[in-house]
């Protein structure tokens, strides 16, 4: 964690940070794939399963067995190239671990991953700088109305990704800026110094609130990013001065509206694009999909390059760990994940990995 003034809430973003290695994993080596424990799944199921299953956590106590493909504090590999960075952000309810699949892939091709843990109370459960735990905040929830979105819930997820922005625009800054001569550097990031393709930016990706956090990073800071994928943005949480660029000329505003338009972010015509959306909500038009990938075909969102995919049979879930943690029978059963999960996160990782090289 690294000290940072000037926030209303927290001083310190909590970071976990994956990079390219010639170390082999072995069981001995590897680390717990999720250090919080047995209550995680037990919160999981009751975050997300059907009502019947939200009280059956113990189903899932089998994650506390996993082992990581990660070998913790391992040297970094030894090559005359620099490492592109990549700020990841989770989506709600999740931890920065359950992205390991995509993170890991990222890193495997050469990148250094900056997994970044939000403490605005949307990830399950994470700890801040004292130990203390920083639970999902389940209140918010009771602002909707018989499971419908309402305004005064919708502005709160806003208002959470106000907190997420300010903590990856941090994360970005930082690592931009540790490479400078007289930079203090946390002790356990010493061995990227020097190491890190930062340049032109940084790369950010983000899922679901992960990609509204993204997209409000990129609107407000474009010069901090080359590039930006999201994958099922939550475009309806974006906050209200990036969206009103993001949706202009669509006629959408969001639920409840914009509760001022005096400032516009307009970052997003500066950075290039990459809207990947899961056939789910494609065939829903959630995330504003339908008017959002109209404007990236006519280049009117985005800088020339910037584009939209979907993700054909594929689920909002299949972006994270979570298709593929979850027994295939009971994910299948409440479209977890789609017919074959594996291959989704393979489609995913590679069009994420080229549309950041691309503009490298």
């Amino acid at each position: 964690m690294e000290k940072l003034e000037g926030h209303k809430r927290n001083s310190t973003v909590k970071i976990r940070v994956l990079y390219p290695t010639m170390s082999a994993s072995t069981s001995s080596s590897s680390s717990k794939y999720l250090p919080q424990g047995s209550r995680i799944c037990t919160e999981f199921m009751e975050f997300g399963a059907p009502p019947p299953l939200k009280k059956f956590g113990f189903l899932l106590h089998y994650w506390t067995l996993i082992k990581s493909c990660f070998v913790d504090n391992a040297p970094l590999a030894d090559c005359d190239e620099k490492f592109p960075v990549v700020i990841y952000s989770h989506g709600l309810g999740a931890v920065a671990n359950l992205y390991s699949i995509q993170a890991g892939n990222l890193a495997s091709s050469g990148k250094v991953v900056v997994l970044v843990e939000h403490q605005d109370r949307s990830a399950m459960i994470t700890h801040n700088e004292l130990g203390e735990e920083v639970n999902y905040d389940k209140s918010i929830v009771l602002l909707n109305v018989d499971g419908v979105d309402t305004p005064e819930y919708v502005r709160r997820r806003r208002a959470q990704c106000e907190v997420r922005c300010w903590e990856v625009q941090q994360a970005t800054k930082y690592f931009i800026e540790m490479h400078k001569k007289g930079k203090q550097t946390e002790d356990f990031l010493q061995l990227l110094k020097g190491r890190l393709d930062v340049a032109k930016g940084v790369n950010i990706v983000g899922h679901s609130m992960g990609g509204a956090t993204a997209i409000n990073a990129a609107g407000r800071s474009p010069e901090l990013y080359k590039s930006v994928v999201v994958h099922d943005p939550a475009c309806d949480w974006v906050c209200d001065d990036v969206r009103i660029d993001l949706l202009s000329g669509t006629g959408q505003a969001g639920l409840g509206g914009f509760l001022s338009t005096k400032k516009v972010s307009k970052g997003l015509g500066e950075c290039p694009l990459f809207f990947i959306y899961c056939e789910d909500w494609v065939d829903k038009n959630w995330g504003f999909s339908g008017v959002l990938f109209e404007k990236l075909e006519d280049g009117s969102l985005g800088k020339k390059g910037s584009k939209g995919a979907k993700l054909v049979s594929g689920t909002h879930n299949e972006f994270s760990d979570n298709s593929v943690i979850v027994p295939m029978w009971l994910g299948k059963a409440i479209r977890n994940c789609g017919p074959d999960p594996d291959k989704a996160h393979r489609v995913v990782s590679e069009m994420t990995r080229a549309f950041m090289d691309s503009f490298a």
